[in-house]
């Protein structure tokens, strides 16, 4: 009975040395952590601060250390966390882009509303917004048109309609110049994908002819043009 109960606890002994060593030695405890994207957005101490007391590869979740930096931190688009054993973490990151720049301030909003300062490396379209509608750094703006103004010139910007700046007008029109001076006015009641391709058969349609479109309103069931005098 000793000779057999000896080896089962010399193995029992090892494999808690095994596990002890790949759970709690600090060889696997995050050292280095890489970021793909610009550190501006993101540093390293930030995922280190993230991590607190569970900065062991085998016990950090990857899709906890995400949904937690990208609560944590908004201007992170989409965001992927790998492991490379023994020490190091990868971290893939996509920034929100901002779409519009707050007319008179260095305040920027991104698709969904945020609003951001000074990360845009291009011009972006100039937008007017309501005296009623806050905004403060950090946190997304609430009001449903300016937001479905936001959206609407992020898919225009896909587009031959190329704007140049966005006045929200009423409770639920949009007015978006573009750099020829023509307008387009869009009705935030109705759907923005559908305005957006309206307003693209029209210039595509038009072809030579689209230089003398002065306005085009997409609120109606077809849109209506307007010409230069």
């Amino acid at each position: 009975m000793s000779l057999v109960f000896k080896p089962a606890l010399i193995f029992a002994v090892i494999i808690l040395i095994i596990v002890f060593a790949l759970f709690y030695s600090p060889l696997f405890k995050a050292q280095k952590i890489d970021i793909s994207q610009n550190q501006d957005c993101l540093k390293a101490q930030d995922v280190f601060d993230a991590l607190k007391n569970s900065k062991n590869l085998f016990f950090i979740s990857k899709g906890k250390l995400e949904n937690t930096l990208k609560s944590q931190y908004s201007c992170i688009g989409n965001i992927e966390v790998g492991k490379k054993f023994p020490s190091k973490l990868e971290i893939k990151i996509t920034v929100k882009e901002p779409v519009v720049k707050i007319e008179g301030t260095n305040f920027m909003l991104t698709d969904d509303g945020q609003v951001t300062e000074g990360i845009s490396q291009k011009d972006n379209p100039i937008i007017f917004l309501p005296p009623e509608v806050k905004v403060v750094l950090g946190q997304k703006i609430s009001d449903p048109t300016a937001i479905f103004a936001i959206q609407t010139t992020s898919k225009l910007l896909k587009s031959d309609f190329l704007p140049v700046n966005v006045r929200i007008v009423g409770n639920d029109e949009v007015v978006i110049y573009n750099q020829q001076g023509q307008l387009a006015i869009f009705s935030s009641k109705k759907d923005k994908e559908v305005q957006v391709d309206s307003l693209q058969q029209v210039i595509s349609k038009a072809k030579i002819e689209s230089a003398k479109i002065a306005k085009i309103d997409l609120r109606f069931d077809k849109p209506v043009i307007s010409y230069r005098q």
